[in-house]
């Protein structure tokens, strides 16, 4: 497409800025070639390491191939770069709650995860309401994991989430 073309040319020409790159990212995703999207990154990341949004876009990258590890990785790069981003925060609580079992995965993400206390979005709640299913606070659990679902109804992880909680409880 013309567009595609132009976002092409401004990532291909000297000092090219992350917003063309990050347009031609989503131009690529949205029409499925997500192998040229990942050399994309890897090559503008080569050209800009560290960058915040390009190591953003290749976690997401990493978490659909279900890369969890690397995906992890990265969102600890972009966590110790910014530990106030809440999104980074969520982004990596959740993936450690969610694909670990181990004790320091778990002490990790409460630790990344404070600052999800008493929060009033959803993907927030979930998350913070999953670590204290993961740390055995089901009643506590339950006042976060019962309003993340209704906004989130097309998320089956949110759901089964709470599910689970209730089962905990031993409301079936």
């Amino acid at each position: 497409s013309a567009a595609e073309a132009t976002f092409r040319e401004a990532t291909q020409q000297e000092g090219a800025t992350t917003m063309a790159t990050m347009q031609l990212l989503r131009t690529l995703g949205i029409q499925g070639r997500d192998d040229e999207a990942a050399a994309l990154i890897d090559t503008a990341l080569a050209e800009t390491p560290g960058n915040p949004d390009l190591l953003w876009a290749k976690a997401s990258f990493l978490e659909q191939a279900n890369d969890i590890d690397g995906a992890s990785g990265i969102y600890e790069e972009l966590y110790a770069q910014n530990s106030n981003n809440q999104v980074v925060a969520n982004n990596l609580a959740s993936l450690l709650v969610t694909y670990r079992t181990d004790e320091a995965s778990i002490a990790r993400a409460a630790t990344v995860a404070r600052r999800l206390r008493d929060t009033d979005f959803p993907p927030f709640q979930d998350t913070y309401g999953w670590l204290l299913y993961r740390q055995g606070s089901f009643e506590e659990a339950i006042t976060y994991l019962e309003p993340a679902p209704h906004p989130m109804t097309q998320d089956p992880l949110v759901q089964l989430h709470l599910s689970n909680t209730y089962l905990a409880l031993g409301r079936n």
